[in-house]
């Protein structure tokens, strides 16, 4: 038989300490006086992990022991030894009795150091007082526990309301401060870690530049700052969309959350905020952005804009490299003329294009056409200038608010019934459940329109229309131009919510084509017809929002480049 050592400390700096080395000395001492063996393959030690929220059983080593109990890996006779029972458990008394009660009912004897005793079957039958004696210690510590959390809570909370009201500017040391800021303790505020703080706001440039996360981390590397977090899409926009960035502090202390202005030294502008804020959401709802596989970016994908007419799938580019056939009817490929491989650039229907091989239209036409139109001012200006281009945000915000308001009340409703009544159901409180989460995300929502908002308020329409004129000639002139492409790709993002290709049209002439139907953040539509053979823009329309023609193809001088 073995003798087992659990340890625990539930703050990580008492590792520096006398905890662990006190710890597992009397565990030596005890094994050696007894005869036994100290296994040092299951010695356990759950550091920074709470006895009294139970994460040292759920998230940590002590799960892992009763476990290996259930499965016999631990036999029958042997020891584990703890400092005292607080370091076991500080849950209520049935939690820490039952916990005990699988530990000593497999035939594992239980010793506390701090006063030498014993507990297992035997001893526990022989004496049930020593057993209700030991219960009744955890329930002391999990009484202390809940003591000094409501006190910690408590604290929290005042200076908390004392931030706000102006009459605190000290550091309230409670959870994680971001890892670009530091305390100096002299001056009384914090500041940045400069290297730090400039890889974040490198970070940031790049993403709202539209580059990808893996982009992103590679350029932090080639610039010689070191990344440590999980390198993936989700952690960066986690990251980057905190509002610790504007230098606000989020904090809940007491079932309230405080938002603490000012908090932090902010690393970039609220303006700058609301764009990440709106591009996040952008790519969290198309996940197939640019990630670095392709040299040349997409304009249209993986920014949640263009769909297939017919079918409303996702719009995606194939780009293969160029390839004819020669007199013998082999196959080579077309060379550019510094001797690299030709691409052939198509956007394609994710679904209709494994289905029809129309459903493919040749890239270059489709950027050259919608590039001559945006560049034109006329027709930029009667794209997004007819109408307040927040008013249809707007609506779809009141209506989210809206939405929040009655989640909360039906929440409420429910809470006061459980308390008047016996309980509450358990369908009653699925339902609960399953609004609070719809209501984190009409939150999340509520944010994101917010942002888009403010974002909107600020960008000056003849701004917009100038930097589409600068870009167009850059984007048409080079496939490779990889940053600015990623420019066109966010002016995409920022002028338009939908673009449907419709990739097997009628010209007016009766050849074959295809038309682009873009749709403003305004809500205004135009439908572009462009020949299939030459990639000439040959009709415009107006459209209406039925998708039909609200003034005719012949009627509209069409501009050309």
């Amino acid at each position: 038989m073995k003798v087992y050592s659990y340890i625990r400390f539930s703050d990580p700096k008492q590792a520096t300490g006398d905890s662990v080395k006190r710890q597992t000395a009397y565990a030596e001492k005890w094994a050696k006086a007894h005869g036994m063996m100290l296994d040092d393959k299951l010695t356990l030690r759950d550091a920074g992990l709470s006895a009294y929220h139970q994460k040292h059983v759920t998230q940590g080593a002590l799960g892992a022991f009763l476990a290996a109990i259930d499965d016999g890996r631990v036999p029958a006779g042997s020891v584990l030894v703890v400092e005292s029972f607080d370091r076991l458990s500080r849950a209520n008394y049935k939690a820490a009795q039952k916990q005990l009660d699988r530990i000593i009912d497999a035939g594992v004897r239980v010793v506390t150091a701090s006063d030498g005793k014993e507990y297992s079957r035997e001893s526990v039958e022989a004496d049930p007082m020593s057993f209700i004696y030991s219960t009744l210690l955890m329930v002391k510590a999990n009484d202390e526990s809940e003591q000094k959390s409501r006190r910690v809570k408590a604290a929290v909370r005042r200076q908390c309301e004392a931030w706000i009201a102006g009459k605190q500017n000290g550091r309230i040391v409670n959870g994680r401060d971001p890892g670009w800021v530091q305390w100096n303790e002299d001056k009384n505020r914090f500041e940045h870690i400069p290297e730090r703080a400039e890889a974040m706001r490198l970070a940031i440039s790049l993403f709202l530049k539209g580059y990808g996360h893996v982009r992103i981390f590679a350029a932090l590397e080639n610039a010689g700052m070191r990344v440590t977090g999980q390198k993936s899409a989700g952690w960066l926009y986690n990251l980057i969309r905190r509002p610790d960035i504007i230098g606000t502090r989020l904090l809940k202390a007491d079932g309230e959350e405080f938002r603490l202005e000012n908090y932090y030294p902010p690393l970039i502008s609220e303006d700058e905020y609301n764009r990440v804020l709106v591009a996040c959401a952008e790519r969290s709802r198309s996940p197939r952005s640019v990630g670095g596989k392709s040299k040349i970016a997409g304009l249209f994908t993986g920014i949640g804009v263009a769909t297939c007419g017919r079918c409303g799938r996702a719009v995606v580019a194939r780009n293969q490299t160029r390839k004819l056939k020669n007199e013998k009817g082999e196959s080579y490929v077309v060379l550019n003329a510094d001797g690299t491989p030709a691409i052939d650039r198509r956007y394609v229907c994710a679904q209709c294009g494994d289905e029809k091989k129309s459903a493919s239209i040749s890239a270059k036409y489709v950027e050259r056409a919608l590039l001559n139109f945006t560049g034109n001012q006329v027709n930029f200006e009667s794209l997004i200038s007819t109408s307040d281009r927040t008013t249809p945000l707007s609506a779809s915000l009141a209506e989210v608010r809206a939405a929040i308001a009655s989640n909360e009340k039906r929440i409420n409703a429910l809470l006061e019934a459980s308390l008047t009544d016996d309980g509450i159901p358990q369908a009653a409180l699925r339902k609960m459940r399953d609004m609070e989460a719809e209501t984190l995300k009409l939150k999340d929502r509520e944010t994101t329109l917010s942002a888009e908002i403010a974002v909107l308020s600020n960008t000056v329409d003849v701004g917009l229309f100038e930097q589409w004129k600068a870009i167009r000639e850059q984007v048409l002139a080079d496939d490779y131009a990889y940053d600015e492409r990623m420019v066109c790709r966010k002016l995409i993002r920022d002028t338009f919510s939908k673009i449907a290709f419709h990739f097997d049209t009628t010209t007016p002439t009766g050849g074959r084509g295809f038309a682009l139907e873009l749709e403003s953040k305004t809500g205004e539509r135009r439908r572009l017809t462009v020949d299939r053979g030459t990639g000439n823009v040959c009709a415009l329309e107006i459209v209406g929002t039925d998708g039909e023609p609200l003034v005719s193809a012949r009627s509209v001088r069409v501009a050309r480049h």
